[in-house]
């Protein structure tokens, strides 16, 4: 996998992944497992800059601060984000943030059954009810196109 970060989180394993994925009550797409299992998140990748459309059709960009880790070794750990986030009814219980920007924006997978594992930008500008989408934007229909998409920060 073709990424560093600045902050690397403790490295996890499939036990620690299978836990999870029991604890959030759903099946992580393998490619976000294999991402886990080789560099488990961190701050400030090597490569965070993303494109995507906004509601309006107009093209915008962000910068991905930390891509979240599994285990309790972190604080950015997923299902504590998870939980506080969706106990707060601030996302759905099919959404799952992996990721944040620099304004706490999140980047998700939404695991309905018409969007099951495609990944969202979650705008926090645009927030409204868990059970309405008007603030999911769509980024990539995988983790690894996610990836694909991400630049260089040349600022």
């Amino acid at each position: 996998m073709t990424m560093n970060f600045e902050i690397n989180f403790q490295p996890t394993n499939e036990s620690e992944i299978d836990e999870a994925e029991r604890y959030l009550q759903l099946r992580l797409p393998s490619d976000y497992r294999f991402f886990l299992l080789e560099l488990n998140g961190g701050k400030r990748p090597s490569r965070g800059v993303l494109s995507y459309k906004e509601i309006d059709g107009r093209t915008n960009e962000t910068l991905i601060d930390t891509f979240f880790g599994i285990g309790h070794t972190t604080k950015y750990n997923i299902q504590d984000i998870y939980d506080f986030y969706e106990s707060n009814r601030r996302i759905s219980s099919s959404t799952l943030p992996i990721a944040s920007d620099i304004a706490g924006n999140l980047v998700c997978f939404d695991f309905k059954k018409s969007t099951n594992g495609k990944l969202y930008f979650w705008d926090h500008e645009l927030e409204c009810a868990p059970n309405e989408d008007g603030n999911l934007i769509l980024l990539a229909d995988s983790f690894s196109e996610l990836l694909s998409k991400l630049k260089k920060d040349e600022g």
